[in-house]
């Protein structure tokens, strides 16, 4: 028996918390070695792991000499960083001195020691060290989760200081790299307008479950699961119950990204009788975990243009869960529960709104939509694109 061929996963993220990354290690995992290159410090899989944590301590990049130093000296060269050379200097070579701290320069030449036949870089900001590493020689994909140019455009900071340097990272990179994933089609065309390289749509679906709906009792259950983030406004469903009447119940499941927003949040909340609040499970048993509720839920403000075309794990959750779903009417979103008759979608983003289409239907009609997400749940999981991520990688490397 021949030994199995090197792919090396480039994710500077904890890859354990990367849904995406995780389901990429698995779809490759009986096939093929896999080494995976970041900052975590344990391993869920059989894999080789590179932790880069120590190239990480010294992740110096353009050096700000002047930080500490008097007022009088700081701002004016403060100044000039910020307004003169990144404005009018030379910017390839700016943004690359940016992008090539000591770390990855670090990172770089640790990784070139080690030979694959395939590199997937997650994230755009693994993508430069990705095209060195592949040197024309070994093909790279780019896993793209957002689109990265307009990720946090809701932000004027970050718009006028960081979106330049994505645009350069995305505009130079990209036509470099073999093959590019997209969560969902509409970022995917986003990108083939910079750039006609070849691309397929991998969702974030989740793995298959082998559930099955359960039956409707005398409360009807909504549960929304996700991350405590402020700019994501969850009191839009926290408030539902201001307009539902007593049969309706909500539970959320929150990861506490920001502990000050989700003390906030469930200080307000919780003393309402009728809105729950779990701890979180681990990403695998959240279907498993949900199955026990009725309604899946999502209202996410389009604040910006990856929020606006979102089609996130949570849909697919769902999904295996065997739920409805009852979504707001993000682009992606509502494609897919419409095209499915998974559920309702929103008029628009408010509470009011989302009230109004979950009054609308019937308890016979929401067991209906639960036997769709069973119906549905083979052709909506991550074995379909497990299918197509193998196949592939195949044939770039074979």
């Amino acid at each position: 028996m021949t030994d199995k061929k090197n792919i090396l996963i480039l994710c500077y993220d904890n890859y354990q918390r990367q849904p995406r990354v995780l389901r990429t290690i698995e779809a490759l995992e009986k096939d093929y070695t896999i080494s995976v290159a970041g900052h975590s410090e344990l391993t869920q899989h059989k894999i080789n792991f590179i932790n880069l944590n120590h190239n990480f301590q010294n992740n110096n990049n353009v050096s700000l000499w002047y930080f500490n130093k008097p007022a009088i000296i700081r701002f004016p060269f403060s100044f000039y960083h910020k307004y003169v050379k990144q404005k009018y200097f030379y910017k390839p070579f700016y943004y690359e001195l940016l992008y090539w701290t000591h770390s990855r320069k670090a990172d770089l030449q640790l990784l070139k020691k080690i030979n694959y036949e395939l590199i997937i870089s997650h994230g755009a900001d693994n993508l430069p060290l990705a095209i060195k590493l592949g040197a024309n020689k070994v093909p790279v994909i780019f896993n793209a989760h957002e689109f990265y140019e307009r990720e946090f455009e809701e932000n004027e900071n970050w718009k006028k200081f960081t979106q330049p340097y994505y645009n350069y990272l995305i505009q130079t990179y990209l036509k470099e790299v073999d093959l590019m994933f997209c969560v969902c089609e509409s970022i995917q065309n986003e990108y083939l307008k910079k750039c006609k390289i070849k691309s397929l749509v991998i969702t974030n679906a989740t793995k298959y479950n082998d559930l099955k709906p359960t039956q409707l009792g005398n409360k009807i259950r909504i549960i929304h699961h996700g991350a405590a983030i402020r700019s994501r406004e969850l009191e839009r469903m926290a408030e539902l119950m201001d307009f539902l009447g007593e049969e309706y119940e909500l539970t959320f499941m929150l990861v506490k990204t920001d502990l000050n927003y989700y003390n906030e949040f469930f200080a307000k909340y919780s003393v309402n009788s009728r809105i729950k609040f779990t701890e979180p499970v681990k990403v695998n048993e959240i279907p498993k975990f949900c199955n026990q509720y009725d309604i899946g839920i999502f209202i996410l403000p389009p604040v910006n243009y990856n929020w606006e075309n979102a089609l996130p794990n949570k849909v697919f959750e769902y999904v295996q869960a065997r739920l409805a779903l009852a979504v707001s009417p993000n682009v992606n979103m509502r494609n897919l529960v419409n095209k499915y008759k998974l559920g309702v979608v929103a008029e628009d983003y408010t509470t009011k709104t989302m009230a109004s289409a979950l009054m609308k239907i019937t308890r016979e009609q929401i067991s209906q939509y639960k036997y769709s997400s069973n119906q549905y749940a083979l052709k909506l999981s991550a074995e379909e694109n497990y299918k197509v991520m193998l196949q592939s990688v195949n044939q770039l490397i074979n």
